[in-house]
């Protein structure tokens, strides 16, 4: 019973190893397009922020509650960060789906060429032993 069990394992590791360039690619595949989702959903909500911002920019322009320029210019300079880091949580994840998605389809390629390449010295010295 054991020894089925090491033997389909062993059987499944050395056909996952084959097909890691078509696993990759398929992989790669679904990324893109996960993260195209994902990128368009965050793009819903980017009215709802940009409002917020644009109603804290007026806020800190305004005279009645901060009389000092420097001040204004100041919490003008903090509402601009935090809208940066705010959106930068929106489409980070879309973006670093996409990112890894690139990079599946990338070492995939890679896999396929050296495959590509060891096969004419396969064939070449199966000619040869005959």
């Amino acid at each position: 019973m054991l020894k089925n069990i090491s033997n389909l394992l062993i059987a499944t590791r050395n056909n996952i190893k084959k097909s890691s360039p078509e696993i990759g690619l398929a992989i790669g595949i679904v990324g893109i397009v996960s993260g195209t989702v994902m990128a368009c959903m965050a793009t819903t909500k980017l009215p709802e922020i940009k409002a917020e911002h644009e109603k804290l920019i007026e806020a800190a322009d305004d005279e009645q509650v901060t009389p000092d320029e420097k001040e204004r210019q100041a919490n003008h300079n903090a509402v601009n960060f935090m809208y940066g880091v705010t959106l930068a949580k929106l489409y980070l994840p879309a973006a670093l789906t996409m990112t890894a998605s690139i990079c599946c389809i990338v070492c995939s390629h890679k896999i396929l060429k050296k495959k590509e390449c060891n096969a004419p010295c396969i064939i070449y010295n199966a000619c040869r032993s005959v």
